[in-house]
């Protein structure tokens, strides 16, 4: 018998442009909560032919379906940076695992202060190396829990300006840390995976293997609910699995330690939560209890004759879609809604405020689709639960949704 706390999943990225060839080296452990449709789902028809004695004749199969999903803790680790990419089909060269967050050297003390444009940060050198369309994280080194994180729209020698639109450094001077954390945006390049599950036996012995190949990512999601853990869910669909008795060690090269995880927090981990149209910060009195995204390439199976299951995997539109469950204060949100205005969101997570372990996600362009105050009952609260649709943004570089991970 095997115990699911004997379960292990790990993942690897494939060659680009060979998706089903399985990979081949160190496979990422990758932290689950449950994984109980992940695998091979068979399509079957009953035959009917019809017996004078009232019987079935065969249950045939006709295809089949590899894919299935798990849940998991927002975490940050190689396989959360590999399967955001995933997710958002990141070009080539692009993608999180190939990008190291930087420190943004400034000399002496900075200034903070909004415009229409965002939050200008100014200190000395702070801009020389700054990239535009990256994600920075700037901290005050006396108080580190006032930070500002936003992606870096324009840059000076001695200046970054930040999409984030609201100050909280306040008046005055302070001493700031400012890091760049690595970033991915969405785009058009396909990536897939390999996956493996070891399943053990209480005894400790590898009992058997599973091994899925051209796995896409079908959708990505993030929940946060204030007092509880960030979470997020993985679906796929992919082409090849099977069973093994040992493991596959032409492919999986070695097996690396599960590593300790630090998880995201939608309490004290939240650095940032900014609703801002070119006007500043609105509704700030409009509380978030609790925030969702969804991402979706609308994944197809190709089917054909002669092949048991898919031959190839058909990418569909990319659309990023979310909601917002605030506590209602005033009608600021509700009246961009009625009024089809855009905004932007720009919200993220941090463990550690002295070192930095960042996950940053700005949505450029937002339109609300549906909202109304909500009145429960008695001795509750008024809420406003607001569903939205991410854009593209104009410009060259246009995108719906930028990650930063670092």
């Amino acid at each position: 018998m095997s115990d699911t706390n004997r379960v292990g999943l790990r993942i690897l990225e494939e060659t680009l442009g060979s998706p089903g060839t399985r990979a081949v080296g160190a496979y990422d452990a990758v932290p689950f909560t449950g994984s109980s449709d992940l695998g091979f789902t068979p399509e079957t028809t009953v035959s009917n032919i019809i017996r004078s004695d009232r019987q079935v004749s065969d249950l045939v199969l006709v295809n089949g379906t590899v894919g299935g999903s798990f849940d998991t803790e927002l975490v940050k680790g190689d396989a959360l940076n590999s399967l955001v990419s995933g997710a958002l089909f990141a070009e080539n060269g692009s993608a999180l695992g190939d990008q190291t967050a930087t420190v943004l050297s400034a000399t002496g003390t900075a200034t903070a202060s909004n415009n229409s444009s965002g939050l200008i940060i100014n200190a000395t050198g702070l801009g020389t190396s700054a990239v535009v369309g990256n994600v920075a994280v700037v901290r005050n080194a006396i108080t580190p829990t006032l930070q500002a994180v936003g992606v870096i729209l324009a840059k000076t020698a001695d200046s970054i300006t930040l999409s984030q639109q609201s100050n909280p450094f306040g008046i005055g001077t302070f001493t700031p840390i400012t890091r760049m954390v690595p970033t991915v945006t969405n785009s058009t390049q396909e990536r897939s995976f390999s996956m493996e599950r070891t399943f053990r036996t209480g005894e400790g012995a590898d009992e058997f293997f599973e091994y899925l190949d051209g796995m896409r990512v079908n959708s990505m999601s993030i929940n946060a609910s204030a007092s509880s853990i960030v979470t997020s869910s993985f679906s796929f669909l992919g082409q090849n699995q099977e069973f093994a008795t040992t493991r596959d060690t032409a492919s999986v090269t070695s097996t690396p330690a599960v590593p300790s995880f630090s998880v995201y927090n939608a309490a004290s981990n939240v650095g940032s939560l900014n609703l801002s149209d070119n006007l500043g910060v609105f509704g700030e009195d409009n509380f978030i209890m609790e925030a969702s995204i969804e991402i979706n390439n609308n994944l197809r199976e190709r089917n054909a004759l002669g092949t048991l299951g898919a031959t190839s995997i058909g990418a569909g539109e990319f659309s990023v879609t979310g909601s917002l469950n605030t506590y209602f204060s005033d009608a600021s949100l509700l009246e961009k809604l009625l009024n089809n205005q855009e905004v932007s969101l720009v919200f993220g997570f941090d463990t550690n405020v002295i070192t930095g372990n960042q996950f940053v996600i700005h949505l450029p362009r937002v339109k609300f689709t549906e909202g109304t105050p909500d009145v429960s009952g008695k001795n509750a609260d008024v809420m406003a639960n607001l569903s939205f649709q991410a854009l593209a943004s104009s410009g060259p570089n246009s995108y719906t949704i930028k990650i930063g991970v670092g």
